[in-house]
């Protein structure tokens, strides 16, 4: 069985070591901490 935060971590260090624009790198980044600014998420904030 694979664990899911060693596969979290290689995820998140191939979206850093690729060549594309930083914003998409830090949507994606969010997205597998899901920590997106939903709309929900902000009306709790």
């Amino acid at each position: 069985m694979v664990d899911i935060d060693a596969v979290l971590v290689k995820a998140l260090q191939q979206l850093w070591l690729n060549n594309i624009p930083s914003k998409v790198s830090i949507f994606g980044w969010r997205l597998f901490l899901e920590k997106l600014p939903t709309r929900d998420a902000l009306y709790r904030k």
